[in-house]
């Protein structure tokens, strides 16, 4: 059996997004950028998209989405588990220290009832679509808290 540990804790998550943050507004973001007001006033951090929404994260872990259009950009927050756990998911992809959010699964925490266990949406139990669609319930984690 393999085991891995996760290398960040919260306090490194939240240190390193303030770094970012600050990266972020010295270089002008790279492939999330153009969001600078939105960066410095509101203390937050693009982490990834999905289809016409871009979603933040803020130091302490707070998940936020901006509809299109970008052209006057309101942040939402997003307050759902299923989709904090989707960002945290697919936005380690940039930012590797969100995994920290991501709450180690318990005994007794079940398989998700919708996509049983797969993360990924299903019908019947088999996963459709190629496995591009995730979960809506579980956040593409394949577990839920209840």
């Amino acid at each position: 059996m393999i085991f891995t540990m996760n290398l960040h804790t919260r306090e490194t998550a939240r240190f390193a997004i303030k770094t970012r943050i600050a990266d972020y507004l010295a270089d002008g973001g790279g492939f999330f950028g153009g969001f600078d007001a939105l960066v410095r006033d509101r203390g937050v951090l693009p982490v990834c998209y999905d289809f016409r929404i871009l979603y933040f994260v803020d130091p302490e872990g707070d998940v936020f989405r901006c509809d299109l259009p970008y052209e006057s950009p309101v942040l939402i927050a997003t307050d759902t588990w299923s989709d904090r756990m989707w960002v945290y998911l697919h936005g380690r992809d940039q930012v590797p220290e969100l995994a920290a959010f991501i709450p180690e699964r318990q005994p007794g925490f079940p398989d998700c009832p919708l996509c049983r266990g797969t993360g990924k949406f299903t019908v019947g139990g088999r996963v459709i679509l190629d496995g591009t669609v995730d979960c809506l319930r579980c956040g593409s984690l394949g577990w839920v808290l209840d």
